[in-house]
């Protein structure tokens, strides 16, 4: 028997069990519910919620209970990673790419239609998935890991 291998498309549990607190921002989720709703083991749902509430990703409310609080993303954010966007796309593929994807002239450099612009752009010249894939990059470097998860939801690209 041929076992399935595990599609690029699938998501981890981390990431499963992140999207659906940012799907219930500030809505407090008890880890049986969690498990419940995700049929997952309540001991991996536990230990999972226990890591991200140590990054600080979501917030441990009572003993097996967390929220997470939706946090805007600040306009000096956005601008971090339009900026790094740049830099990397023209240290990456070079100056004359880099004028063609055009990041320098997106006009909302405050806010979420900002990278949505930056991020079509990019896909329209380097394909979507690496416009994703540098997009995510991008913006864990310069976001915190609220404002990061954040943006992934918001944007419809979580991994």
């Amino acid at each position: 028997m041929v076992s399935e291998l595990p599609s690029a498309d699938r998501k981890s549990k981390t990431d499963e069990i992140l999207e659906y607190f940012v799907s219930r921002s500030n809505e407090e989720v008890s880890i049986e519910r969690l498990a419940t709703d995700l049929r997952m083991n309540q001991k991996i749902v536990g230990s999972i919620a226990s890591r991200l509430a140590a990054r600080g990703i979501i917030a441990r409310q009572s003993r097996g209970v967390y929220v997470h609080k939706e946090e805007e993303v600040k306009a000096s954010t956005v601008k971090g990673i339009l900026n790094h966007l740049e830099e990397t796309i023209g240290r990456t593929f070079g100056h004359q790419i880099g004028g063609k994807i055009g990041i320098s002239s997106v006009k909302d450099r405050d806010g979420l239609a900002g990278l949505e612009d930056a991020l079509e752009r990019m896909g329209d010249v380097i394909g979507k998935g690496g416009a994703v894939n540098l997009m995510r990059a991008v913006a864990r470097k310069v976001a915190t890991p609220s404002e990061y998860n954040y943006i992934l939801a918001k944007m419809d690209i979580s991994s």
